[in-house]
């Protein structure tokens, strides 16, 4: 009866140590799914260093998303697979910005690279060539280095028709 005693704690201390052991390699071993991993956008290749001169016609303006401001056409013109947007990132700013374009379905059919204060972005490569006139562009900011987001802005444009 002294050895049932004294047998009894040892397997439950067995059964507690295994426990933990598998509950450390499945929490190792899962994916954490939950909080994917940010990639950094990279800067894109395209930018050019000072300010557009788009045609006159374009719809060019800029617009101020209070905590940054752009400059962007509102009659955009496509040549093959790109949208002229001429995107500027304003030199007053204090954010990096991207851009995405959708096509009047919301479907993603182009997307810029990181684009610095003081530098614009001519035109858009597009995946797919939109279907119809109407297209929105969805311009995201971020805090340089840290990639904290500063915000978004949407935008309603069109595409440009020849003699438009």
């Amino acid at each position: 009866m002294c050895l049932k005693k004294s047998v009894l704690p040892l397997v439950l201390a067995i059964v507690c140590a295994i426990s933990v052991i598998f509950a450390v390699v499945v929490l190792l071993n899962t994916n954490n799914t939950a909080n994917p991993q940010f990639t950094p956008p990279p800067f894109d290749d395209n930018a050019i260093e000072g300010t557009p001169a788009p045609d006159s016609d374009s719809g060019y303006d800029e617009v101020d998303a209070t905590a940054y401001k752009i400059g962007i056409c509102g009659k955009i013109k496509t040549e093959s697979n790109r949208a002229f947007v001429y995107l500027n990132n304003l030199s007053e700013n204090n954010v990096w910005i991207k851009a995405r374009v959708f096509d009047s379905q919301d479907t993603v059919i182009g997307e810029s690279g990181l684009i610095k204060q003081g530098w614009y972005l001519p035109y858009i490569t597009l995946f797919n060539v939109p279907q119809d006139k109407k297209l929105t562009v969805k311009i995201m900011a971020y805090e340089p280095d840290t990639y904290h987001s500063a915000g978004a802005v949407t935008l309603n444009a069109v595409i440009k028709e020849d003699g438009q």
